[in-house]
């Protein structure tokens, strides 16, 4: 993805510009996300989140990676910022 190509916002997102074209017009890079990040993988119901007994920390990657915020410029004149991968790129500039 790059500035001027043209974008459509994924229709699983929960946004009113869902399903709706735009044009990219800035992208930051690396913006959203972790490459690591602490995890307790072992969670049990009741139990707070990284405390002992049941306790099994660790270094994990991330869920969903890390993400670009892309400024997008709407047909009806409306700005807004989502992360790369709402994003699905319809034709290259």
């Amino acid at each position: 993805m790059k500035i001027g190509d043209i974008v459509r916002v994924k229709d699983d997102v929960g946004d009113p510009h869902r399903g709706l074209t735009g044009l990219v017009f800035r992208i930051d890079e690396e913006y959203f996300g972790a490459r690591q990040t602490i995890k307790d993988f072992n969670p049990k119901t009741g139990h707070v989140i990284g405390r002992p007994p049941h306790a099994k920390l660790g270094i994990g990657t991330y869920w969903d990676g890390i993400q670009s915020r892309i400024l997008v410029l709407f047909a009806g004149q409306d700005w807004d910022y989502y992360k790369s991968g709402e994003l699905e790129v319809l034709s290259e500039s």
